[in-house]
């Protein structure tokens, strides 16, 4: 075989050869890209505390520290590698999902199954009537940010269902704020009261078939939804998303 013949039979080899760590290379980066996708633990766990400077820490660090700087109580894990769920320790009193007498629609999504309630709260707000001064007195009630940019918001139903979940997780964290500060703090349990009715909260999503007059309300008790009438009273509770990174 003459010299010619044996270089380029080399050359093809070793673009081969070149070809192969190319692939290689390339699998690597895809496999690394999808490692990121994957659910990292950042310790942040239902019950933990949300503190006014933007952290949140486990109840047990913060009552061993005795901080008094609690703002909101987790009660999510994280939803879709991106944002975890946060309840505020005070109450809305009893307030009218829409004031007007003949009904408006709102425009929020009506939609069960979704984490939306910012959306719909923003909605609720937009919805304000200038020439009959109607609109949502509920979402103008929650129209307040925290001081490190989390934006409170009422929420959705399957928002609501999710805290549901977690009262119980929730009331005890209040229920040590309170002894911890002697019955001073400003927290407020999630109600159960069925004789009063107390335990039905709304949340921010219109009835889809009735959107005009119906948004739904959910109960701590069963964790059931319920079509009410938009312009009867109900507690609400205020939520935020928590992003750990600050997005």
């Amino acid at each position: 075989m003459s010299s010619v013949n044996l270089i380029q039979r080399f050359v093809k080899h070793l673009g081969d050869k070149c070809v192969m760590v190319a692939v290689a290379c390339m699998l690597s980066v895809t496999l690394v890209s999808c490692d990121e996708h994957e659910h990292i633990d950042l310790n942040i766990h239902p019950g933990h505390i949300l503190l006014k400077s933007g952290n949140v820490i486990s109840s047990a660090d913060y009552f061993a520290n005795g901080d008094s700087t609690a703002v909101g109580i987790v009660f999510s894990e994280q939803i879709d590698n991106n944002h975890y769920l946060v309840v505020s320790l005070d109450e809305l009193p009893p307030l009218q999902f829409c004031d007007s007498i003949g009904g408006m629609i709102q425009g929020t999504s009506c939609d069960l199954s979704k984490y939306d309630g910012r959306e719909n709260t923003y909605a609720l707000r937009g919805s304000f009537d200038e020439k009959s001064m109607h609109g949502s007195p509920l979402a103008n009630a929650v129209s307040t940010s925290h001081p490190f940019g989390l934006t409170e918001f009422v929420p959705s139903v399957k928002e609501m269902k999710m805290l549901y979940t977690q009262r119980g997780t929730v009331n005890s964290v209040i229920s040590s704020l309170h002894e911890q500060r002697n019955g001073f703090y400003n927290a407020v349990p999630l109600s159960a009261d069925g004789v009063t009715g107390e335990c039905w909260y709304w949340t921010s999503t219109e009835v889809k078939d009735n959107q005009a007059v119906q948004a739904w309300r959910v109960s701590m008790i069963s964790g059931t939804e319920h079509e009410s009438d938009k312009d009867i009273f109900c507690h609400a509770r205020k939520i935020s998303y928590y992003y750990p990174f600050g997005k």
